[in-house]
């Protein structure tokens, strides 16, 4: 997307690097430039696919991934592009250092639901998990998980709830 989770995490942690991913150069720049806007030297952008990751950094080099409102690509045709389908997870693991995390938001109910199946499939389960992140109360919302993105505030706003989970390796 745009960016906001990584100039929110960026701005609280300047200490650790971010790296934004995305397929739409225009959702880069418009982050890039509201890093640069703030001062922020501690986020890369850069345009390509997620399955290229593997390609760009060693095994072992990130300790967090977001996944946060993708596509959900409702139509079954399209399964095998779900960020959290069976063929991404392995490029995850491997791009995480021992420890490292996935974390994972959607308003999308079937893509959640996608995403547990996919997880199960391979034997992982999530670690932290809520179907509604920021109920009153909900003890998975914390300052890094209630950082939010344009698409959550429009969700938000709607009225629906926001699933969240998290995977530990």
């Amino acid at each position: 997307g745009k960016g906001e989770l990584a100039l929110a995490l960026a701005t609280a942690h300047p200490e650790r690097n971010f790296i934004c991913v995305d397929v739409k150069p225009d959702r880069l720049y418009m982050g890039a430039l509201q890093a640069e806007a703030a001062g922020l030297g501690n986020i890369l952008y850069f345009r390509d696919d997620i399955e290229v990751l593997g390609l760009r950094f060693p095994p072992g080099a990130l300790s967090r991934i977001w996944i946060t409102f993708p596509d959900p690509f409702p139509r079954p045709r399209h399964a095998t592009r779900r960020l959290t389908g069976p063929h991404f997870w392995p490029i995850y693991k491997n791009l995480l250092a021992p420890g490292g995390q996935v974390h994972f938001k959607t308003d999308a109910e079937p893509l959640f639901q996608y995403t547990l199946e996919s997880l199960r499939g391979l034997g992982l389960a999530p670690a932290a998990l809520t179907h509604n992140l920021h109920a009153p109360g909900e003890p998975l919302h914390t300052p890094e998980t209630g950082a939010l993105t344009q698409f959550e505030r429009r969700f938000i706003a709607q009225g629906l709830p926001i699933h969240y989970l998290r995977v530990d390796f």
